[in-house]
């Protein structure tokens, strides 16, 4: 609707452009400050000067300080007071050629009845006493049909009433028609006929000039909008003996003004109401506009954006992005993109911007124009999908590795317990005792083995559904380690292992008991395994204001540098054979990493293959602060 009002009255304008320009006569419109805001393309001529010589420049820039003081600014000032002033004088051009003038200048009104500016036309006169009133009239008679201005006058001793041409097409009438105040009142509707007959005897018994709109039928029953303005004219003796004014159909300028004022509350209802952010910004990222929904996404009160700048809501660093968008803008690119806000109260919440440049009439940029939404449950619901299918990943890698285990680790011992069980069962009288014992040793050695992992997958399986729970402490590591190698002590002696416990007594850790101990368990067992006889097996430790670092560490094989990655996760399926042929399955590793996480901690491994292994695992020396 906007567009096509807007159209319509670039249109008249256009039109009107071109009737002024056709006129061979100099038409200038000069405002309350003596500013030149119009001039046709005769008065260029006429003048022999530039457009950009004269628009927007003062009287007194273009003609001089004399001429403007003594010549010019009165007659202009009895316009301003709402007369019509014809008068002449001598100018020199800015060719140096000297020109008699004659000018006509005129009150022009706006829509709100007051002055703003003076209408002048002007002619060059090459003999002052010839005053050429047809050419006068022609030039009259155009500029009435371009603003559709007609003039009428009422003689108030002989009640002769009279109309100028445009009076006759405003009221649709003949030519031969013969207006009188009583016909002419006739036109007007109830409302309007008790406004106007109140003006006139205002005007007739106080000599009150008015200016009122006002509702007519024309003799072909249209409605029509009119502006009507009276003024008295009064003889020696300050006796009213005139009525004259102007009348001007304003139909199409009032109907324009309502459809662009239904269409701007139209607007404004639905920016109002828009669920999305809509935010107009100038050059400097300075808010011109911005309505509810932006400033509940930016954290403000109502009207809390405008003045502001959009810096005032980002991080160093998105400025800085920011600023190369907007420098894309300048360039009439338009964007789309994400960025994070901070909110008054240190709220970060994203938002996605679709933005367009904003442009002058000549092309340059003005601001940005932006619609903008707040994503910020959308980014934290994507980045939970990306969690639950990295979970559902190590899931179906649990999976596997827990049928592995079942498959291959948990059958071996079985198939050895069987075997051996069954030659006991059925051959027992033809082995001797010695080779009994060393068939029962090997049941029981699978039957630890099988007992151990069993232990294992229990606590693994009880982790992996969160089963487990915490109840951390102060915990003095060095009698957990005390008691994690005497229980190993036997599997150590077999080896000829020796085993160290080089923590201080002192040192503590906030972490819980239970499962610290399964870590410190499986970590001496890995490296009783991994290690050759007579080797050392060591407990090591270090600890900052924060936290406590321990490390078990080892003399034995070491570990490839290509598998040191892969001993933490179970889709990688790492296991290897001790020094003497102890297998394992990888879930004691697997647990470790789990459980120290649980516990805030970290763990990681140096290994250096030939060499041997440090297993470092941190721990919080005391209670974590929460948020």
């Amino acid at each position: 609707m906007r567009s096509i009002i807007n159209e319509h009255i670039n249109q008249n304008m256009n039109y009107q452009t071109a009737i002024l320009d056709s006129i061979t006569e100099p038409v200038s419109f000069i405002d309350i400050n003596y500013i030149y805001r119009y001039v046709n393309k005769a008065f260029i001529h006429f003048h022999n000067i530039e457009m950009n010589e004269i628009i927007n420049k003062s009287v007194n820039e273009v003609f001089g300080k004399e001429n403007f003081i003594e010549k010019i600014k009165p007659n202009l000032d009895k316009s301003l007071k709402g007369n019509h002033v014809q008068w002449q004088y001598d100018i020199n051009t800015h060719s140096g050629k000297i020109k008699v003038m004659e000018i006509n200048s005129n009150p022009h009104y706006n829509d709100s009845n007051e002055i703003d500016g003076i209408v002048c036309t002007t002619k060059e006169i090459h003999d002052p006493k010839k005053l050429h009133p047809k050419e006068r009239e022609i030039l009259l008679n155009e500029t009435g049909k371009l603003a559709k201005v007609g003039g009428w006058s009422l003689d108030l001793e002989t009640n002769i009433f009279v109309w100028t041409k445009e009076v006759y097409q405003i009221a649709e009438v003949p030519e031969d028609f013969v207006p009188t105040l009583e016909k002419s009142i006739k036109f007007l509707d109830t409302e309007s006929k008790t406004i106007f007959k109140k003006a006139n005897d205002e005007a007739i018994n106080e000599g009150k000039s008015y200016d009122k709109e006002l509702n007519l039928t024309t003799a072909k029953n249209n409605k029509k909008n009119v502006r009507v303005l009276g003024r008295v004219k009064t003889d020696k003796n300050s006796k009213p003996i005139k009525i004259y004014g102007a009348i001007q159909d304003i139909t199409e300028t009032k109907k324009a003004k309502q459809e662009l004022k239904e269409s701007e509350e139209k607007f404004k209802m639905l920016v109002q109401h828009q669920g999305e952010g809509i935010g107009i910004t100038d050059e400097n990222e300075v808010f011109k506009f911005a309505n509810p929904a932006a400033e509940k996404i930016f954290g403000v009160k109502e009207s809390g954006l405008v003045n502001k700048s959009l810096k005032n809501f980002l991080s160093p660093e998105t400025y800085e992005f920011i600023k190369k968008q907007t420098a894309k803008r300048k360039k009439k690119q338009k964007g789309g993109y994400e960025f994070d806000i901070i909110q008054p109260t240190g709220k970060i919440v994203t938002i996605l911007v679709t933005v367009n440049p904003q442009l002058d009439e000549n092309g340059e940029f003005l601001g940005s124009f932006g619609v903008f939404r707040d994503i910020t449950e959308r980014k934290k619901a994507e980045k939970a999908l990306r969690e639950n299918e990295k979970k559902l990943q190590e899931l179906n890698a649990t999976k596997d590795k827990l049928f592995s285990i079942i498959g291959h680790d948990l059958r071996s011992p079985m198939t050895s317990i069987l075997g051996f069980s069954e030659m006991i069962e059925k051959k027992s009288e033809q082995y001797s005792r010695e080779k009994i014992r060393e068939a029962n040793k090997v049941i029981y050695d699978s039957s630890q083995k099988i007992m151990s992992l069993l232990s294992n997958l229990l606590t693994w399986s009880h982790s992996q559904r969160e089963k487990i729970e915490l109840f951390p402490d102060h915990i003095p590591i060095h009698t957990i380690v005390n008691r994690s190698m005497d229980l190993l002590k036997q599997t150590a002696e077999q080896k000829d292992i020796h085993l160290v416990n080089n923590l201080p007594s002192s040192f503590t850790a906030y972490a819980d008991e239970e499962m610290l101990t399964t870590v410190i368990r499986n970590l001496i067992s890995n490296a009783i395994k991994f290690t050759n006889k007579g080797g050392t097996v060591s407990a090591i430790a270090n600890y900052t204001s924060e936290t406590v670092t321990i490390g078990i560490r080892d003399t034995g094989m070491g570990i490839p540098k290509e598998k040191l990655q892969k001993i933490f996760h179970p889709d990688d399926n790492y296991t290897n054979k001790g020094t003497e042929g102890e297998e394992g399955t990888g879930l004691g590793l697997i647990i470790c990493k789990e459980f120290i996480e649980k516990n805030n901690g970290e763990i990681w491994v140096e290994s250096e293959e030939g060499k041997g292994s440090i297993f470092y695992f941190t721990l919080p020396l005391n209670t974590p602060s929460k948020g």
